[in-house]
């Protein structure tokens, strides 16, 4: 689970900001809501879902991109080759002093082995500065460092850091993590289970572009085609998305059906076949004038954007209820109609659905969702932008003066919140005047 994440210089968070799934002490009408929000565990509460409001281009994407980039970090860092640069460096752009400083990512979690570990990592392009691992040892208080790492330094270690280190010490490069590097090479309980978290818990979901969104389909007609649970999970959800779809069958292609190009090799051919194999049909009543005569199947590529994005999010939603999965989704509201969003939304505080307590986190424009109690205060934050180009992140929670009364929606609306473009309706357009007669 994830409890707080902090991100310094990286692309347009400028200064230190807090995403935190901590909640907010601020909160004390939370008995009353319509749903569960919270996880209870071990003594700690965790928000399930929290949700990034904000004008275009106001950082709430970076938000998300930053927690996938220290996973990336985390996950290929033991694959670098001394002097490679490390990608995961974007600075804050507008501003010279920045490129010069390091990013900071700071993180807060609890793994699958029920422990919660605090894991921090300052780099620059080409070297990681500091690198610190702390955990909670059960029914404590304090923190204990399991290892500190910091430049031209030797590590230092704790004495609950089991297992050989000093010769993978003695073989890191500067550019990579000494948490990667252990994890893929000497396995250490504590290591290698912050590691899984990094590798297999955090789920970024992102439907940016055609090519990743048939990617996601043929993904989930994989998924589909090998459990039989997943195929009847999406096909309760596409019912109950009222899209007037009344089943879905899985179809196995016959491969003398697919005709290649001349010089493509066989591996390509091969790989192309096992990606392709199955596709998807989607059932729908067949009429004759008003008569209903049986139903029809037609390809889930004729579907509307709105109905194949449902269909892929079925895959996914499985995968994290299975796993306790944080799923991170750009743009949620996009080509959904409200209802549908609150519902996907509303699947995470299901108990009966989420009980390895997978978590959401989301951005989008979609205002109704704000009223719609979906959401305590310290489950929505807005993302703005200042003169200087800096993102900032302020939960609801944040806001002095917030009555129990009153109307979010209106007042995020009306900007009185931040978080909206002010924008100015004076547009002007200049064009070439035509030369010589119409």
């Amino acid at each position: 689970m994830l409890l707080e994440f902090s991100i310094t210089n990286f692309k347009s968070l400028k200064e230190k900001q807090i995403l935190s799934l901590l909640p907010s002490n601020r909160i004390k009408e939370r008995i009353n809501l319509p749903f569960q929000n919270l996880i209870n565990y071990a003594q700690i509460e965790v928000l399930k879902t929290v949700c990034l409001y904000g004008k275009n281009n106001s950082g709430k994407t970076n938000t998300l991109k930053s927690l996938f980039a220290l996973k990336w970090l985390v996950v290929n860092s033991n694959k670098f080759n001394a002097g490679d640069e490390i990608k995961a460096n974007e600075f804050f752009l507008f501003d010279t002093q920045m490129q010069k400083q390091a990013t900071t990512f700071e993180i807060d979690l609890i793994a699958a082995n029920q422990i919660r570990y605090q894991y921090k990592v300052k780099f620059t392009k080409f070297e990681i500065l500091e690198e610190k691992l702390a955990f909670l040892p059960p029914q404590k208080r304090r923190f204990v460092n399991l290892f500190q790492r910091e430049i031209n330094k030797p590590i230092n270690y704790s004495e609950e850091f089991a297992g050989k280190k000093k010769h993978i010490e003695n073989d890191l490069n500067k550019n990579q993590l000494f948490l990667s590097k252990v994890a893929n090479n000497n396995p250490n309980e504590h290591l290698e289970n912050v590691y899984a978290f990094f590798s297999k818990k955090i789920k970024d979901v992102n439907f940016g572009s055609n090519y990743e969104e048939k990617l996601f389909t043929q993904n989930t007609t994989r998924v589909m085609a090998e459990n039989s649970y997943v195929s009847k999970n999406i096909e309760n959800l596409l019912i109950a998305a009222d899209t007037g779809i009344i089943g879905l069958e899985i179809a196995e292609n016959n491969p003398d059906n697919f005709h290649f190009p001349d010089g493509i090799s066989e591996e390509v051919k091969n790989k192309i076949i096992t990606d392709l194999k199955h596709s998807i049909k989607i059932r729908h009543r067949m009429f004759d004038g008003e008569n209903e005569i049986g139903a029809k199947n037609v390809p889930i590529e004729i579907e509307s954007t709105g109905t194949q994005k449902i269909f892929t999010l079925g895959a996914i939603l499985h995968e994290a209820f299975a796993n306790g999965e944080i799923v991170l989704i750009d743009e949620l509201d996009k080509s959904l109609h409200p209802y549908l969003s609150q519902m996907l939304i509303k699947l995470f505080y299901d108990e009966t659905l989420n009980k390895n307590n997978a978590q959401l986190i989301f951005t989008t424009h979609d205002a109704t969702l704000i009223d719609e109690s979906a959401f305590a205060k310290d489950q929505i934050y807005i993302v703005d932008k200042d003169y200087y180009g800096k993102t900032e992140l302020s939960a609801f929670s944040d806001f002095t003066g917030l009555r129990k009364d009153i109307p979010l929606q209106k007042w995020y609306l009306s900007g009185r919140l931040g978080g909206v473009p002010i924008v100015n309706q004076n547009v002007h357009f200049q064009f070439e005047e035509a030369n010589g007669e119409e």
